[in-house]
């Protein structure tokens, strides 16, 4: 017996070809991707089979296609807006809208590899050996094994050791609040 959902399926294998066409002459290459439009439209027909399935032959073809032109629709306005949008954001500059993050990088980039190692150094023994074999690309595991520490000692030596670092290496900047 014939479901719902294999009657979508059936359909949308034997209408991809049809639609496809009219994605492309809708899109005409500067709209949007004509196979993009297609696929989000026959996902949308595949999520509502179960009742899409019910319906006619022709009435199912209908709904597919007035969809896609739909969709196409949606995409066009969506574009409008960007654009109506996009002077206003290049007005604002690539620096004017920094994050807390991209400042917090911009201090891990601003210091040297020796301020680097300068800073590994100066961490306690337990801590810079467990953190120097985890960057070595040892697991937890393996550095419990290689210390004789237990597994949960090694994470929060290696834990304090990155928190040591980033005190010393970014100041109070730096510090976990």
């Amino acid at each position: 017996m014939d479901t719902p959902r294999d009657r979508v399926g059936a359909l949308i294998r034997e209408c991809r070809p049809v639609a496809m066409q009219i994605a492309q002459s809708l899109c005409r290459g500067r709209w949007g991707d004509p196979e993009d439009l297609v696929q989000e439209t026959l996902e949308r027909a595949w999520g509502d089979a179960e009742r899409l399935g019910t319906l006619k032959k022709n009435e199912l073809q209908g709904w597919l296609f007035t969809a896609l032109y739909h969709r196409f629709i949606d995409l066009c306005r969506r574009r409008k807006t960007e654009q109506m949008a996009a002077p206003e954001l290049q007005a604002m500059g690539p620096g004017s809208a920094q994050s807390p993050e991209d400042r917090y990088l911009q201090s891990w980039a601003s210091f040297t590899p020796e301020r680097f190692r300068e800073a590994v150094q100066a961490l306690e023994p337990k801590e810079r050996r467990c953190l120097e074999l985890h960057l070595s690309g040892l697991k937890y595991k393996e550095i419990a094994a290689l210390t004789g520490e237990p597994l949960g000692t090694v994470g929060y030596r290696i834990n304090q050791a990155k928190e040591h670092l980033r005190e010393l290496l970014l100041g109070a900047e730096g510090k976990k609040s």
